[in-house]
């Protein structure tokens, strides 16, 4: 009887106190609108990719340091598309946010993963041309 109870009041403690994990939509608007949350949820080394223009072949650095950037979402300057995650398929803690210009050239996509209930940047790759 005694470890019945024991265990019932265990479950309901670690019930009441596990975090939920953040939502993917709440953590976006704040990532693009708030510089110091940026900054916090930006994992270091952050690798970028970028295509060069003069030899169409990738070109991969690390950035150690971050400024705000707001990538145009808030104005909401290009057509916004989130995925899923990182191979388009569906599964809770990776995202893809890519910024397509329409006619401009622009394709820009960041890459979120959820890490211990939390989303960070990730990768951030620029195939604009």
């Amino acid at each position: 009887m005694i470890r019945s109870i024991a265990a019932i009041l265990f479950f309901l403690s670690t019930s009441l106190f596990a975090q939920k994990p953040e939502s993917f939509s709440d953590f976006q608007f704040k990532f693009f609108s708030d510089s110091t949350f940026q900054t916090i949820r930006t994992q270091f080394p952050l690798l970028k990719i970028s295509l060069n223009l003069q030899n169409f072949r990738h070109d991969s650095t690390f950035i150690y340091e971050w400024n705000f950037v707001d990538f145009g979402f808030i104005r909401q300057n290009y057509y916004i598309e989130v995925r899923d995650n990182f191979h388009r398929e569906s599964r809770s803690n990776e995202r893809v946010v890519s910024f397509i210009g329409i006619e401009t050239g622009l394709n820009v996509s960041l890459f979120f993963s959820r890490i211990k209930g939390e989303w960070f940047f990730v990768k951030w790759i620029n195939e604009s041309t």
